[in-house]
């Protein structure tokens, strides 16, 4: 049985009763006029009035004074013997609210330490003593959290709360799940609510009074607005009958109040059995200690007044502290959370029964593919954006089908790009993320973009019909990107598509796109994406003729351009940093200043985290020095100035105040790392940064602690696998300058990095490092030219090369080759080059190449790179009907392939040797003989193609109208012949002219 503990005004007194197990224990009757000078000394105490913080001692005393008035001699020792659930129990919010966590179990330790008694909070004794329904709902745990933050009002920083709930969250596996209302608005949160189904809501935001003592929680509206909403408007719309069993109300005061406190009216509704509040404002960090706490012990199975015990004594601990003169003081944060409940609830779902997954997938703030990549955290400033674009995204009826996201470089572009699609993606739409990459052309940047539309078609279970016609060459590159509008708007696809500025010329040229295909393929996309596929596009401005009817409603396109924070933003992201607060706190840097450095220079979200270490380490008289260099009054379009123009400015002004200060904060040893270092084009994992850099692993490490410390390089560690470093791209062009980065070790950072990403691919790192195949290629190409290392280069371009035959981007597979082959004439490039006219029909150009290969082989001593150079002249010969010429052709790529062993090959010289003859004579024992032999071959190597020999052979036999038994009679005699002198006879017999060469 439960205790209860009732407080019931009557007649100017106060009558208290303590009751256990259904018994009375004992009673006390104190003045009502004592209630109000306890509740503001509580309030006083609680709050920190002036600025005042307590002692232990301090809080002691009152509580022995509160506990003294309140209980009186007979309860008190009674109340401090109980253990188990307290029950406080008042229609009287006032008396329902009074602090009793601050009561004395003895003279240095509170009632509600070390475990002994959970408190709950109701305004009727019969919640205390009503039976305990059974748990009926399954697990894992459901947790659905909506930040409200009204522009109106004082702005939270939520996102730092968000982003911890979503790291514990990671953490937590399937024990429990985590759903993110992104808008703050009261009809998502009943959307969610109805969609999801949770066990917890956890609100995070402000709460409010109206006149008459009724609670009301702060909700945005759709344009980010304030909205009041009543604990009965809540209750009533979204929490009747919605199975959640426990709301948790994060925000300043919402479980006090003068009249009636929020979760005292949400629990008062009857249609949730438990709410969960604070007593007073509570600092952000304890606030999200606790909260962390409690998830964790909640998604263990923990009841829920285990968890809130748990989290308020881990809330304790790390409340003591010291005050400005160095006096120990208590935050009395400890204090604060407080249990309201309709009945004995305790868990919120059954962690034996059969589990009950989430109805859709949750949130994960996942880095999307092609390695699109944004900030991890400090994500503030952009919600307003998130707010006006998703819903609009979302709306089927609504027309708009592609968003353009614009702004200055780090303005946060991909950052948005990236929480958008999550959203959408776990809406159900399959993201397919491409960005352009350096040295890529257009055109093969648009065979990747129709690859990967063809390869979500295809995972889709529904291809649509024209997916085949995507890739390959029966359709030019500009009807393809047509085409493939058609399966865009047929399938529930989001196209993201990052960087599109890097297809364009540099300004002033105007931003036309460099490939007509491209031109084609945006222009199809604005006028007729209207099917159930999205499109999310950043690029630094508005493309030209990128077709914006903004002034009707009628364009599927909607347009964002991206702003600098505004002033209270940039403070917001500023503070973020522990030691900028500090500084600001404490005086040592002022408001005015940081309000200055914001006029003069911008602020975007990367700029912003660039320049936290400098706001820590430097002087605030350097800092002033500084910006009062750069003019007195901040540069405006009036002024002459284009917006992008202004705002390029902007980045130099923080590179040349900056980053050459940070640069040479660093010892010599790791500013040349670092040059080295930014030559990478891809975020690396510790080793291979250390190989890019030039250092062992452990200097690595140390470096790397150092640049991180500095802000020169960011990490992305919220992803499977190890984490990932780079540099910022703004700072690629002055790191690797060339009074930083000598020639030599350009060279030398370029090779080792061409080596490493070799070294991944042949160890099938690429799903571990998060990278696909074909980027390790081209970015391992990109770095052997770097290093003027031929070899690796003409490696990565085969693998290259391989992929592209194999999907027949064979125009493709011929502007890789011609393009490498102004750099050198490697025989490699020669042959891929020479393979892509063979395949276009474009024999004399390829006989050329392939001429000049054959020696370039030999003298490298690569015998296989020359007997595939000899096959290929010989095809040559037989597609130009010079079949005298064809079997000397083949007889060398024969002899060598059989000098180094190359079974697979000679099997290939074979059959092609036996259709030539098959061509030229027709059917005879001759031809059958080396397709017999082919087919041995093949068979004996367990190759995949044995079976079209096979089918080859028994064709022959039907032609000369053999039996069974007489084929392989003749396959006999055949594989006799081969064993005797390998061939040299079955070819004599085959070819009159046939000699040795």
């Amino acid at each position: 049985m439960p205790h209860l503990l009732t407080l019931e005004p009557a007649s100017g007194e106060i009558n208290v009763t303590l009751q256990t197990a259904g018994s009375l224990v004992a009673t006390h009757v104190f003045p009502a006029g004592l209630v109000a000078p306890l509740i503001a000394r509580a309030d006083s105490l609680l709050a920190r009035d002036g600025g005042q913080y307590p002692t232990r001692y301090d809080l002691l005393a009152f509580g022995r004074e509160l506990a003294d008035a309140l209980l009186g001699p007979e309860i008190i020792p009674a109340l401090v013997a109980l253990r188990g659930r307290l029950w406080i129990v008042s229609a009287d919010s006032e008396l329902l609210n009074l602090p009793l966590e601050l009561i004395p179990r003895d003279a240095q330790d509170f009632l509600i330490e070390g475990g002994h008694l959970q408190i709950r909070r109701a305004t009727a004794p019969v919640a205390a003593t009503a039976t305990a329904e059974s748990v009926t709902r399954p697990g894992p745990l459901r947790v659905l959290f909506m930040a409200c933050s009204p522009q109106d009002e004082n702005r939270l920083a939520f996102e730092k709360e968000e982003e911890a709930m979503v790291k514990l969250f990671l953490q937590s596996g399937k024990a429990a799940h985590l759903e993110i209302a992104e808008s703050g608005t009261f009809e998502e949160l009943e959307q969610k609510v109805a969609s999801y189904r949770p066990h917890i809501v956890h609100l995070s935001g402000h709460a409010a009074l109206d006149e008459d003592g009724t609670g009301y929680f702060c909700f945005e509206n759709e344009r980010g607005l304030l909205d009041l909403r009543s604990a009965t408007d809540i209750t009533d719309r979204i929490f009747a009958n919605s199975g959640v069993g426990m709301v948790f109300v994060s925000g300043c005061e919402t479980a006090r109040s003068d009249l009636a406190g929020l979760c005292q009216d949400l629990v008062g509704s009857g249609h949730v059995p438990l709410a969960l509040g604070w007593g007073m404002p509570v600092i952000d960090s304890l606030a999200t200690l606790f909260a962390h706490s409690l998830f964790r012990r909640l998604a263990a199975g923990n009841g829920a007044d285990a968890a809130i015990d748990h989290a308020r004594t881990e809330l304790l601990a790390a409340c003591p502290g010291a005050d400005a003169h160095g006096n120990e003081i208590l935050l009395t944060d400890f204090a604060l959370p407080r249990l309201y409940a309709t009945g004995p609830t305790d868990l919120l779902y059954d962690p034996k029964a059969k589990a009950d997954p989430p109805p859709q997938p949750t949130y994960r703030p996942t880095i999307l593919a092609d390695n699109i990549m944004g900030l991890n955290e400090g994500f503030v400033g952009r919600r307003r954006i998130l707010q006006r674009t998703l819903p609009v995204l979302r709306d089927a009826d609504g027309g708009k089908t592609i968003l353009l996201l614009t702004g200055v470089g780090g303005a946060g572009k991909s950052t948005l790009a990236t929480r958008l699609a999550n959203r959408l993606g776990h809406g159900g739409l399959k993201i397919v993320a491409l960005r352009h990459r350096e040295n890529e052309t257009p055109e093969l940047f648009a065979i990747r973009l129709l690859s990967e539309i063809q390869v979500a078609s295809l995972a889709s279970g529904a291809p649509h019909p024209l997916t085949a016609a995507l890739t390959g060459d029966t359709y030019e590159l500009p009807m393809r990107m047509r085409l493939a509008i058609e399966v865009l708007n047929a399938l529930p696809l989001l196209l993201v598509l990052d960087n599109l500025e890097s297809l364009m010329p540099l300004p002033p040229a105007p931003p036309e796109w460099q490939s007509s295909a491209f031109g084609v393929f945006f222009t199809e996309l604005t006028q007729r994406l209207t099917g159930e596929s999205r499109a999310l596009l950043t690029c630094r401005y508005v493309p030209a003729g990128f077709g914006l009817p903004e002034e009707t409603d009628t364009s599927p396109v909607l347009h964002f351009g991206i702003p600098d924070f505004t002033e209270a933003d940039f403070f917001k992201c500023a503070e973020y940093d522990e030691k900028v607060a500090a500084r600001l706190a404490s005086g040592e840097i002022t408001r005015q200043l940081l309000a200055e450095f914001h006029r003069k220079l911008g602020a975007t979200p990367r700029f912003v985290k660039q320049a936290l270490p400098v706001l820590v380490e430097l002087p605030a008289a350097s800092i002033a020095v500084s910006l009062a260099s750069i003019g007195n009054a901040a540069l405006t379009e009036d002024d002459g100035e284009t917006d992008d123009k202004l705002r390029t400015l902007q980045q130099q002004y923080f590179a040349d105040l900056f980053l050459p200060g940070l640069f040479d904060a660093l010892i010599p040893a790791h500013r040349a790392a670092l040059s080295r270092f930014a030559i990478a084009d891809l975020a690396l994992p510790l080793d291979g940064l250390a190989a890019t850099a030039g250092l062992a692993v452990p200097d690595a490490e140390a470096a790397l602690t150092a640049w991180l410390r500095l802000g020169l390089v960011q990490c992305f560690d919220d992803r499977d696998g190890p984490d990932l470093y780079s540099i910022y791209p703004l700072q690629r062009p002055f790191l690797t300058a060339a009074e930083r980065l000598a020639p030599d070790q350009r060279t030398a950072a370029h090779q080792a990095l061409a080596a490493w990403l070799k070294a991944c691919s042949e160890a099938d790192r690429e799903s571990e490092l998060g990278m696909h195949f074909m980027t390790v290629f081209h970015s391992c190409l990109s770095h052997a030219l770097g290093a003027a290392d031929h070899d690796l280069a003409a490696w990565a371009a085969n693998r290259i090369a391989i992929h592209l035959n194999r999907v027949s981007e064979f125009r493709a597979m011929l502007a890789l080759g011609e393009g490498l082959l102004e750099h050198s004439r490697h025989p490699d490039l020669l042959k891929i080059t020479a393979d892509a006219l063979l395949k276009l029909g474009q024999w004399p150009k390829a006989r050329e190449l392939l001429v000049e290969a054959a020696p370039a082989y030999a003298a490298i001593g690569d015998r296989a790179g020359e007997a595939a150079t000899w096959h290929q002249l010989a095809s040559i010969d037989v597609r130009e009907g010079n079949y005298p010429a064809a079997p000397g052709n083949f007889q060398k790529s024969l002899e060598m392939r059989q000098a180094i062993g190359d079974r697979a090959g000679e099997a290939v010289t074979w059959g092609q040797l036996a259709a030539l003859l098959h061509t030229r004579d027709g059917s005879s024992p001759a031809s059958l003989h080396l397709a017999a032999v082919a087919w041995v071959i093949l068979q004996s190597i367990g190759s995949a193609y044995q079976k079209t020999a096979l089918n080859n052979l028994d064709a022959m036999a039907a032609e000369l109208s053999l039996t069974q038994q007489a084929l392989e009679a003749e396959v006999q005699a055949a594989l006799a012949s081969y064993q005797a002198d390998r061939g040299a006879a079955l070819l004599a017999a085959a070819f009159s002219d046939y000699g040795p060469t």
